[in-house]
C-alpha cells in the first residue's frame, strides 16, 4: 500500500494541476473572443460615432447637444468632490500605518510658515528682466546719467 500511495498522490496532484490550467486557458480563450468581437465593433464608423456622442458629448454639425442633469445626483464639481474624497479614502485605507506614521513625522519636523508652499516660480520684479527691453522713459534716464558721468 505504501509503495501506490506517493505515486498516486502524485497523479492527483497533476491531474488537478491539469485542470487548473485547462480552465484558466479557457477564460483566456474566451477573453480573446471577446476582445475579438469588441475589435469588430469599433471598425464599424456607426458604432465609433456612437461611442463619441456617449463618452465625449460629440454632435454632428448643425446638431444641438442637449444634457440632462439629475438634481439627486449633484453638479460635476460635487461629483468630483466625491469621488476625490473616496480615492483619498481608499488611498488611506491601502496605505501601511508605518508609512503614515513617518510622513507625519516628516511634516511635523517642517512646522511653520511655508514661503511658497504649492514650488511655484517667483518672479522678482524689482530687478528688470534681461530679456525685456527697457521703455523710452528708462533710456532716456539712463541716457542722462551716463552724461552726467
Amino acid at each position: 500500500m505504501l509503495i501506490i500511495a506517493n505515486p498516486l498522490t502524485q497523479y492527483l496532484s497533476q491531474q488537478e494541476h491539469i485542470r487548473q490550467e485547462r480552465a484558466q486557458l479557457e477564460a483566456a480563450q474566451q477573453r480573446v473572443a471577446e476582445l475579438e468581437q469588441e475589435l469588430e465593433l469599433w471598425s464599424d464608423p456607426l458604432f465609433i460615432q456612437s461611442q463619441a456622442r456617449e463618452r465625449l458629448g460629440y454632435v454632428m454639425p448643425g446638431q444641438t447637444l442637449y444634457t440632462v442633469v439629475d438634481p439627486n445626483v449633484g453638479d460635476a464639481q460635487e461629483q468630483l468632490q466625491e469621488r476625490t474624497e473616496q480615492a483619498q479614502r481608499l488611498r488611506r485605507e491601502n496605505t501601511p500605518f508605518y508609512v503614515t506614521a513617518w510622513d507625519s513625522i516628516a511634516v511635523a519636523g517642517q512646522a511653520g510658515v511655508l514661503e511658497n508652499p504649492d514650488n511655484v516660480p517667483i518672479r522678482d520684479d524689482s530687478a528688470p528682466d534681461k530679456d525685456t527691453e527697457p521703455s523710452p522713459a528708462e533710456k532716456d534716464s539712463a541716457d542722462q546719467e551716463s552724461e552726467q558721468e
